[in-house]
Formats: C-alpha cells, sequence, structure tokens
C-alpha cells in the first residue's frame, strides 16, 4: 500500500466533525463507513499484517462462554469478531459477535439488572457498543432494533448507578468505566436520546480525567488504574471527538501524558504476560499489561512523544518484543491497526524524550539509566503529594523502587493497605494499616548527561514524624558497577529501616550489609552506614491480592510473597547501594563523629549524619565532618507543659562522644534573646522537666552536647506554654479498666432525633465494643449519641483552658465536646468530621472561644452552625463534661480514646 494511503486511512479515522447533531451510519465510532475499504486493504501490509494476523489468531481461538454471566460479560471474544468483521468482511466473525451479543442482552444476572456490578455491566457493554457498530451491516434488521433499544437503555442505566459496590467518588477508576462504557453505547445506539446521554458522558468523563490524573499524566491509583479504565475512556475519547462532543487531547491534556507515564518505568523484563515489569505503587501490581492501549497511545501522545512511543511498542509488543502487537485482552488490536504510525521514525526515548520522568504535582520522579532492553535500570522515588477524590492508595509515602539487569530487587507490598510489605522508615513494628497522610518532594535534580539525579521527599503514611529521604542514582559506572543508589533517611522516632523484595530473590548478609541475588544472577549489593553496627533480620510476608488476584509475575511464575530484610535504627539510617550483573563491587567505611566515608570504586561518598546529607567526588580528601571532635547534636526534642510551673522535655541524643548535655531556654515571644542554661545533665539523660517557669507563659527549650573539645550544634527547638495559675490537667482514658479515672463516672443518653440527656444508663466505661458499637462503650451509631458526667466542677475561662480527645473513625462522623453550664444548659464546643477511611489516632483540640454549635435547653434546641454567645462567666463554673458524635451516612465505628480538661478545678 502506497504511503499515501497508509496515511490517509489514519488520518480519516483521527478527524472529528464540528460540534452538533451525533452522525448517522454505521460503522462511526472507530472510522466511518467510507474508511472501511482502506481500512482492509491496510491490514495486507507490514507492519500492519502482523497486528491483523494477531487479532485473528486471537479471534479464531476465543470460545464465548455463555453458562457463567459475569465471565461471559469479561469476554473478550466478542469484541475480537466484531474487529475481525470490520477488518475482513467475513459475516462469520458477525455471526459469532451476534449469537454472543444475544447471550449478553439476555442475561438476567447483569444486563437485565441495574443493581449488579457496573465494571461487569460496563465491560458487557462497550463490547455490544462495539459489535453493534462495526457488524452493523451485517445483522438482520429486527436485531439491529433490539441491540439499539438495549445499549439505550443499559447507557441510561449506567449514567443513573454503577450498582453494587461502586465507588462513586468522581476520580475513582470505576468512574472512567462508567462514563466510558455508558458513552460508547449511547453513540453506537441509534435511539432518540442518545445524543444526550452521550454529551453527558463527556462531560462526566472529562470530571473524572481532572480529578484523577496529575498534570504529567501521573495516576494515584496506580499504573494499572490508568490502563484498565483507558481501555473504555480511550476508545470513548476518539468516538466523541468524532461525534464532535470535544477533544480530550485538549480538554484533559494530562490524559496524553498518562500514557507515557505509564511506559517510561517500564523494562522489558519477562513476566507472565508477556514483557514488562514496572515499579508497583498504590493499589497496583508490576507486571505491565497495556490491554490495546499500547495501539491507543499513538493517537493520545503529544506529537514530540510519537516518535519514543513508537520505539517502546517494538520493545515491548512489536518486533524486538514478544510480537503479540497488544492484541490480548480488553481493548484489543484494533488499536494498533488503525494508529500505529508506519511511517514515523522510531526514536530511542533517550533521545526523544529523555531518561528522565518528573510529576510534580505527585511528587514521582523517575531516573533511567537507559532504554536498551531487559537490563535497563530504573529507580523511582515516590511523594505521594495528592491522592484521587476516592481512588485507590496504598501506604507508599516517602518510598522507593529499584529494578534492572533482568532483575527485580526493591518492591512495594501490592494491593494492600498493610504496610508490612513496604519499603520504609518505621515508628516500630509495622502496622496492620498506614496513615492516608501525603508526602512533598522538596527537591529534585536531573543529571544533564545520563539519567541520574537526586530526590529530598518529606513525609511519612507509617506513622514517622519528620520523615526526611534523600535519595540519589549516579549511572556513571564509575563506581564500577552500574548503577549507584545512596539514601539516608532522618526523623525524629525512626526505629525501623525495613526493604522488600519479591521472594525469588535471595538474600545473603554480612557483617555491615547484605546482597540480594536474582534469579538471573543480576545481584543488588547494600552497605549500612547508619547505624554502625545493625543486626539485620529477615522474613516473608503475603503480599497483597496474593496468587488470586496479582501476585508477582516474573519468568513466567507468579509469586505470592515478599522477603524483607530490617535492622533497627535511632531515627536516622543511611545506605549505599550498587546493582549489577555480577557479583558487586567492594565498599570501604570508615566512621567518624559526624559521618561516614565510603569508598566504592572511584567515587568517595561523605555522608554527614546531623544533616543525613551525601557529599560525592572522584578520590576527594576526606572531608572535613569526618575530623571533628565535638560531639554530635541532640537529635530531637519535645516540651510539654505540665501544670502552671513546670515543663516536661525529652529528646534523643544524637552520639557517644559527649560527656554532658546542657539544657537551655528562653522566652518564647523575644526570638532576639539569648537562651540561658537551665541545667547541666548526664551525656545519656533524655528527659528533664523545668520548675521555674512562670504561669500562662510560654517558654522555647534547646539541648546542647558538651565535652573537652567544645558544644555540638544544639538540637532543634521545642516550644510548650505553662498553664494559667491553678490550672491542671485532667484526663479520662476510655480504654483504661482502672476505676481511679480522674473525670469520675461516665454515662450516656441515645436520641433517635437527636439530644437527648435522659435514660441515663449508669457507667459504660467497662463495656465491651463489638461490632456496631463505639469502642469506648455500647452506644449504636446509627444515631446522635452522648458520653457525659456531671461530678466535676471546673474553671475554665482561661486562656489556657483546653479541651482535647483522641480519636480515630471510619464513617462520616461528626464528633465535638460538650460542656455543662452552672444553669444547666449544655452547650457545644464545636464540631468537625472524622474521616471516612481508616485512620491512625488522632488529636483535636476545641477552641472554647468559638462556641458555634447546638445549645442545649429544654424545650428549646437551637440549631447546627448557630452561633452561641458563652461569656467567661459562663466558663468560669463548668459542671460537666461530655463527648458527642452523628454518623449521617455510612456508619461504620467510630473510637474515643481519651479526653482531657485543661483548667482550673473547683470545690
Amino acid at each position: 500500500m502506497s504511503r499515501f494511503l497508509t496515511a490517509a486511512v489514519m488520518v480519516i479515522s483521527c478527524l472529528a466533525p464540528a460540534w452538533g447533531d451525533l452522525p448517522e451510519g454505521h460503522p462511526r465510532l472507530l472510522v466511518g463507513a467510507d474508511d472501511v475499504p482502506a481500512l482492509r486493504e491496510k491490514v495486507r501490509a507490514e507492519p500492519i499484517s502482523h497486528m491483523f494476523d494477531a487479532i485473528r489468531k486471537q479471534a479464531d481461538g476465543a470460545e464465548f462462554d455463555p453458562d457463567h454471566a459475569a465471565r461471559g460479560m469479561y469476554d473478550m471474544g466478542l469484541r475480537d469478531w466484531a474487529q475481525m468483521y470490520l477488518l475482513t468482511g467475513d459475516a462469520k466473525y458477525a455471526d459469532r459477535a451476534a449469537a454472543a451479543t444475544r447471550v449478553l442482552m439476555d442475561d438476567k444476572d447483569f444486563w437485565l439488572n441495574p443493581q449488579s456490578k457496573g465494571l461487569t455491566r460496563a465491560a458487557g457493554a462497550f463490547s455490544v457498543a462495539l459489535a453493534y457498530d462495526m457488524c452493523h451491516d451485517a445483522w438482520p434488521a429486527g436485531f439491529r432494533k433490539e441491540v439499539s433499544r438495549a445499549l439505550f437503555k443499559i447507557a441510561g442505566e449506567l449514567m443513573q448507578s454503577m450498582g453494587e459496590g461502586a465507588n462513586t467518588r468522581i476520580g475513582n477508576n470505576w468512574q472512567g468505566v462508567r462514563y466510558g462504557a455508558a458513552g460508547m453505547a449511547a453513540l453506537a445506539c441509534d435511539e432518540p436520546g442518545r445524543e444526550k446521554i452521550a454529551r453527558e458522558a463527556y462531560a462526566n468523563l472529562l470530571r473524572h480525567l481532572r480529578a484523577n490524573l496529575s498534570g504529567g499524566g501521573w495516576n494515584p491509583e496506580g499504573i494499572g488504574y490508568m490502563i484498565y479504565p483507558a481501555t473504555f475512556t480511550g476508545p470513548f475519547g476518539i468516538a466523541a471527538a468524532r461525534a464532535g462532543l470535544g477533544d480530550v487531547r485538549k480538554d484533559v491534556p494530562a490524559y496524553g501524558l498518562s500514557y507515557w507515564a505509564s511506559l517510561v518505568g517500564t523494562v522489558n523484563i519477562p513476566q507472565i504476560y508477556g514483557l514488562g515489569l514496572r515499579a508497583d505503587l498504590a493499589d497496583d501490581h508490576p507486571g505491565y499489561k497495556p490491554d490495546g492501549t499500547l495501539g491507543l497511545a499513538f493517537y493520545y501522545t503529544p506529537m514530540e512523544q510519537q516518535r519514543a512511543v513508537k520505539w517502546m511498542y517494538d520493545y515491548l509488543v512489536g518486533e524486538r518484543g514478544n510480537e503479540s502487537y497488544d492484541v490480548n485482552d480488553w481493548a484489543g488490536g484494533i488499536y494498533s491497526v488503525l494508529y500505529y504510525p508506519v511511517e514515523t521514525e522510531a526514536q530511542n526515548p533517550a533521545e526523544s524524550a529523555g531518561l528522565h520522568y518528573l510529576d510534580r504535582d505527585s511528587g514521582v520522579a523517575i531516573f533511567r539509566e537507559r532504554y536498551k532492553d531487559e537490563g535497563d535500570i530504573v529507580a523511582l522515588v515516590n511523594a505521594t503529594q495528592r491522592r484521587a477524590d476516592g481512588g485507590h492508595a496504598g501506604p507508599d509515602v516517602n518510598t522507593f523502587r529499584i529494578l534492572g539487569r533482568g532483575g527485580f530487587f526493591v518492591t512495594g507490598g501490592g494491593r494492600t493497605g498493610d504496610t508490612a510489605g513496604q519499603t520504609n522508615l518505621f515508628a516500630g513494628e509495622p502496622a496492620k494499616s498506614g496513615t492516608s497522610a501525603l508526602g512533598q518532594l522538596v527537591e529534585v535534580a536531573f543529571d544533564e548527561a545520563g539519567g541520574g539525579g537526586r530526590a529530598v521527599v518529606r513525609g511519612s503514611s507509617m506513622g514517622v514524624q519528620d520523615h526526611v529521604r534523600r535519595f540519589a542514582a549516579d549511572y556513571s559506572g564509575k563506581a564500577g558497577a552500574p548503577a549507584l543508589f545512596l539514601n539516608s533517611d532522618t526523623s525524629i522516632d525512626g526505629k525501623l529501616w525495613r526493604l522488600n523484595t519479591p521472594e525469588f530473590n535471595k538474600i545473603t548478609t554480612h557483617d555491615r550489609g547484605f546482597v540480594i541475588t536474582s534469579p538471573n544472577g543480576s545481584t543488588f549489593a547494600v552497605a549500612v552506614l547508619e547505624p554502625a553496627r545493625p543486626t539485620f533480620r529477615t522474613g516473608t510476608v503475603e503480599r497483597g491480592g496474593g496468587l488470586s488476584h496479582a501476585g508477582f509475575p516474573y519468568r513466567g511464575t507468579k509469586y505470592a510473597n515478599n522477603t524483607y530484610i530490617e535492622f533497627d535504627v535511632e531515627a536516622r539510617a543511611a545506605v549505599v547501594m550498587t546493582l549489577q550483573d555480577g557479583p558487586p563491587p567492594k565498599v570501604h567505611v570508615e566512621h567518624g563523629l559526624h559521618g561516614v566515608e565510603a569508598r566504592v570504586g572511584d567515587v568517595v561518598i561523605a555522608y554527614e549524619k546531623n544533616s543525613g546529607e551525601w557529599f560525592t567526588g572522584e578520590a576527594v580528601a576526606r572531608l572535613a565532618v569526618l575530623e571533628r571532635n565535638h560531639p554530635l547534636r541532640p537529635l530531637t526534642l519535645q516540651a510539654r507543659a505540665r501544670g502552671d510551673a513546670a515543663i516536661a522535655l525529652n529528646w534523643t541524643v544524637g552520639g557517644t562522644a559527649a560527656t554532658g548535655l546542657r539544657l537551655e531556654r528562653r522566652a518564647a515571644e523575644n526570638q532576639a534573646a539569648a537562651f540561658e542554661p537551665v541545667a547541666n545533665l548526664p551525656a545519656d539523660a533524655t528527659h528533664a522537666v523545668d520548675r521555674a517557669p512562670k504561669p500562662a507563659t510560654a517558654y522555647e527549650y534547646r539541648v546542647v552536647a558538651v565535652n573537652a573539645s567544645g558544644d555540638s550544634d544544639p538540637s532543634p527547638t521545642a516550644i510548650a506554654t505553662t498553664f494559667d495559675e491553678g490550672y491542671v490537667r485532667l484526663v479520662e482514658d476510655f480504654s483504661s479498666k482502672d476505676d481511679t479515672q480522674s473525670l469520675g463516672v461516665w454515662q450516656f443518653s441515645n436520641g433517635d432525633r437527636g439530644w437527648s440527656l435522659v435514660d441515663q444508663e449508669g457507667s459504660t466505661r467497662d463495656a465491651h465494643a463489638t461490632d456496631g458499637y463505639l469502642s469506648t462503650g455500647s452506644v449504636r451509631i446509627s444515631n446522635t449519641n452522648v458520653f457525659y458526667t456531671e461530678d466535676i466542677r471546673m474553671d475554665m475561662s482561661g486562656t489556657t483552658a483546653a479541651v482535647v480527645f483522641d480519636w480515630r473513625a471510619q464513617a462520616v462522623t461528626q464528633l465535638g465536646v460538650i460542656l455543662k453550664l452552672a444553669d444547666g444548659q449544655w452547650i457545644a464546643t464545636g464540631r468537625f468530621y472524622a474521616e471516612t477511611s481508616r485512620v491512625d489516632w488522632r488529636t483535636k483540640q476545641f477552641d472554647l472561644a468559638e462556641v458555634k454549635s447546638w445549645q442545649l435547653a429544654d424545650p428549646v434546641r437551637r440549631t447546627l452552625g448557630e452561633k452561641v454567645e458563652v461569656s467567661a462567666a459562663d466558663l468560669a463554673d463548668i459542671r460537666g463534661v461530655g463527648v458527642w458524635g452523628s454518623w449521617p451516612i455510612n456508619q461504620k465505628w467510630a473510637h474515643v480514646d481519651q479526653l482531657t480538661l485543661v483548667g482550673k478545678p473547683l470545690k
């Protein structure tokens, strides 16, 4: 076929009519009827003929299973037969597609049941839409009318509801599937009113994509959640453009970039689906399975990336890959046939797109050594700087992944919220679930030559305070290995450093490090610089999803587990890592008081302990930080008021070179004043109490380590404010079974119509926590509930008065505190909404100056949100205190663990 004809088919397929009435006739979704003769001619010439042969092989081997409804809805044989009819005109394929369509439309479990699982219905609707459009002229007129009506009906139903188990948040991948399927079904059918549905589906698709994708195209749900919904959203975007509804490429530019984001970190290492392993973040898995989206990428990616995408297509599924030509499941091979740019010259992405990837919105940076073969090395650093509205998200804030030289060495936990399978810094034993916290990509820089660079990330989803990670990648080869990686972690309370690797790797340890060996013989070596004498522990943890869903696909086998290796730390950790084809180079390490020097090949590395920073150079002199003799500074400092004339302090020491410590303070309001000594303490002291402060005064503290050579740099500072004179802290710990609680006996009331301060049922402090109840007592969460006690009198009118409680919840939950005034009225000191996902314990302090919730007075109750005028005199004699909560929807659970009052006890 001539170059002109090849280009003409591509241009015709991509043209969109002006905004207006939807086009008539069939086919029309991906191509027009006038395009079909040229398209059938196109598949005869190389390399498109190879793609056609792959589609035909898959279609001829497809068997539709009418006895399993859900399986039938997901059966891609229908799409294969429809595509083969479009490409050949052979009626046998149209007949097979018609038979499968009849089975789907008669299915009572899914197609005819709007309350069934929406993802399953969407898959069937999408398949029938393609089949109806591509096989239209081969199906009987009566059957066409029936299919058209069925498509219109299911399109409307999908727009109304995604049925059982639906995640209705706009950023979730369900919504991409929903609007992609509904839009295709509406555009395919020929019923009056289809234009309205199609326009609404397109508008909602844009809402979804904007909520889901970052500016650089990164999908926070994971690369797999870019690919899966793209098999719906990508085709609908094309059909919408042809119908004049709009152009996704212009309306959401990040969508085009998302296709490249799915490729840049992928290496063509064999797995079980074909070729391609990638860094596994969020609720994701590492196996790359394009499902037709590589063909779609040629339609959506910006022109400047086209040559790089073509190179990656050939690298993964084309002549240099496994020659599958992206013909497997879901979208199918039609998009490769339509959009593969035959006349465009493929160019190595290192030249056309570069070796790096950065999405500043998400905080993802990728450092790639090269684009060549399965030996390519990729390192990814992830901050998790944003989460999509309602999207899947794993506990992988501030972590990294490394693969290359045919192996995969540093991985995550898979499809789970469990933290045990993550590579990260922990505050103790890994928790069952991580937090929903976000991180911050503080700094990133890329090497101008080569794919290396560095990144600094702050944050933790493991509950670690002030976790900062400094990561660097060097692909120069000067270390005697293809890749050299540096990683340091600093924090306030980090206690455990853990690295996870897939179970098919072998780990061997030595005194100051370990080596991970891949089944193909490549190695990943880790030398630990901090702590100086690590003790290693290894174990096995099941990857989220196990073999049943994802597993780890590597060279023809799925693996269900990770192997972890860990060591204890004191707030800091630092490691030097190399990746190579065989045995690793030796790392020579020398420790100093303030830093560590490591030599790897021709590279000299200095690690500075106080800051956690790295310095590198070639054969440079020892850095001055290693030669200093005065001690390391204390690492952390925390301060907390203990009444009106005492502040408690605790800190973490920085090293062993100190002979003593000096506690210093100044008035917090006078930042120009010098710090003055408070106490001289032993070198191993970790806490002290300053009993000299005045009431209601803020003080700033720091700790300095000393020895004969001088003073260390001071610790970070901490500020605390003493209570007003006579004020104390009273605590009720609901989780305790001790009868000596300081706030007395607690009661609860349960009002079906809101507040009720009657029907007292005695103390609930020792009640058991059962499903559907508060852990702090037997209180149903189906309506508004109150815990309260009246056997307390306190003056809470001072400047340091406070009401604080610790909580966690999984529900759309309102929580607040109530106070009983001297006149018998109850007021609420404020309210807040708890998070709707599982969270760690949080602390909430209420502002007594902002009383803006219900006022409780029989028989009058003011409406929510109306400010209640409460004077200092009212707060000077509080007679009772309580905690209230209400669960308007999604009743699940809520816990209140501890309530704290700061005030002056009255007699």
